[in-house]
């Protein structure tokens, strides 16, 4: 034991280990492990002793290895000068008892510092990882105490917020309470809102049951338990869309990608809340776009339709409200985009768009795309290597900002490729995590009674995956739920309860709604 690392314990009774020592000493891998023990005690005084009389004593003799003859020298112990010796042969042996001291000690382990190097390097990681837990533990404490709200919203949708009574507490189960099932067909995108206190959905269809792109969308409103058709709407080609509402009124907005006549030759359309129902206000000459975003900047409103066709109109498209319609305002270069997603961090405001495919040759290794508001328009800020990306999500944990981006296919391997979740720092995009997807073409965060969840798409293997988000740094799997060919994932909260919506791109199932409950 040349090398070697001495660990002194106390357990608070001598010659003893206490269990939460030996659990810790259990866990870690060594070659070499010496514990020393004694039963000796001082006996000099026998009321009001110190910590350090309770210590062992330890009788050691330098000579006492010679003394042949000192099997029953046990007893010499007692005799500082030998005069206990009788027990032994040769009573001269008991002499060498006076090179005798006694030392306190405390219990010794001692480990091989070799086989520990591993384990330690893996403790201090395991140290610093902790370290990070507690901090995120705190925080939501603190954030839970003060609010008793959930902790995680996008800014793109508002998501669960679970005041008491109802929750159990950021650990406390959660599960899915039942599943509605909502009549549709090719359903790429749906949309929820509130409006006059009311949950609607917007399911919008991308064909109907005879391949004809001039389908019917269909808008459903909760009432008690179950969604009822509210209204029907024409759409061709509906790929995408959002809600918003401004000074002037409450919007539905469809981005549409093909027409039944001239293919993508194709407007999207903005419809208005007459107070009954939905009413086309306006049509803007997009061309064959995927999905379309609203947000506002300096008290001005702005719609970004991203452009969702190889060879045709390469660039996504900005309009602007100009106090009674929308006008186009800048185009921004891109692939062919599957989502566009604005965000706002430290005053500055941000647009990202995935790109699913590279416009000039057809390949989904690409690169998609963070623009920055200059102040007069957008302008390109970082690149981001992406794999068949799909519908990006923006979401924020306390101070933290992350950006999720699933990647659904990758030309070299197929559609089992890592998605990617990024945290902002420094002004930039970074890798956080990576989370294994088999066609991913989702990645939403949402919370059930203050719990964090964040739900995955797995488009091939007809699953989406929930995880638990224990921290910023953990995720642990939650449950597995059959969803065909997933292609957008959205969630929404009404009446304390959280639903989580799943569109699907298959011509034979219906649009799935997931209440949960804790």
């Amino acid at each position: 034991l040349h090398q070697a690392a001495v660990v002194c314990l106390h357990s608070g009774k001598p010659g003893m280990l206490s269990k939460k020592i030996v659990s810790s000493l259990l866990i870690i891998p060594v070659s070499v492990l010496v514990v020393i023990s004694s039963s000796q005690y001082n006996s000099t005084s026998n009321k009001d002793a110190t910590a350090e009389q309770c210590r062992p004593l330890l009788w050691t003799c330098k000579d006492g290895r010679d003394g042949k003859n000192g099997k029953d020298g046990k007893d010499g112990k007692d005799g500082k000068n030998g005069k206990d010796g009788r027990d032994g042969v040769q009573v001269a042996t008991g002499d060498v008892g006076n090179e005798c001291s006694q030392v306190r000690f405390t219990i010794n382990v001692i480990l091989d510092i070799g086989a520990l190097h591993a384990t330690g390097i893996q403790l201090l990681q395991l140290k610093q990882t902790l370290s990070s837990l507690k901090q995120d533990f705190d925080e939501l404490k603190k954030q839970y105490v003060k609010s008793q709200t959930a902790s995680i919203a996008t800014l793109s949708t508002v998501h669960a917020q679970c005041p008491p009574p109802n929750c159990q507490g950021w650990w406390g189960p959660v599960f899915v309470l039942r599943v509605f099932r909502l009549p549709s067909y090719e359903n790429y995108w749906s949309i929820p809102f509130q409006l006059s206190d009311k949950q609607y959905v917007a399911v919008l269809n991308y064909r109907d049951n005879n391949n004809r792109y001039d389908a019917e969308s269909v808008i459903y409103r909760l009432e008690g338990s179950q969604f009822v058709r509210y209204q029907s709407i024409q759409t061709d080609g509906a790929n995408g869309g959002t809600y918003f509402e401004i000074e002037s009124g409450q919007y539905l907005v469809v981005a549409q990608h093909y027409s039944q006549t001239d293919k993508q030759a194709i407007s999207s359309t903005v419809y208005k809340w007459d107070g009954v129902k939905f009413a086309v206000y306006q049509k803007l000459n997009t061309r064959s776009v995927r999905t379309a975003c609203y947000f506002p900047i300096n008290n001005k409103h702005y719609l970004a339709f991203a452009k969702g066709t190889v060879g045709f109109h390469s660039q996504s498209q900005i309009y602007v409200w100009n106090g009674t319609e929308f006008q186009f305002y800048q185009h921004l270069a891109s692939h062919r985009t599957f989502s566009i997603q604005p965000f706002q961090v430290d005053g500055s405001f941000y647009l990202i768009l995935t790109s699913v495919m590279n416009s000039a040759d057809s390949s989904y290794n690409t690169n998609s795309f963070v623009f920055k508001w200059s102040g007069a328009q957008f302008e390109l800020h970082q690149t981001i290597p992406t794999y068949g990306a799909g519908d990006a999500n923006v979401w924020r944990v306390y101070h933290n900002v992350f950006v999720t981006i699933p990647n659904g296919f990758h030309d070299s391997h197929g559609y089992k490729t890592n998605s990617e979740i990024y945290i902002w720092r420094d002004g930039q995009l970074h890798k956080f995590r990576s989370i294994l997807t088999n066609g991913g073409n989702a990645i939403h965060p949402f919370t059930v009674c203050g719990k964090n969840l964040i739900a995955v798409a797995n488009r091939n293997t007809a699953t989406t995956t929930v995880y638990a988000m224990l921290s910023s740094l953990l995720l642990q799997e939650h449950e597995r739920l059959s969803t065909p060919e997933v292609i957008h994932l959205a969630s929404f909260y009404y009446d304390n309860q959280t639903y989580l919506l799943v569109s699907t791109t298959s011509q034979q199932q219906p649009t799935l709604v997931f209440q949960w409950d804790c």
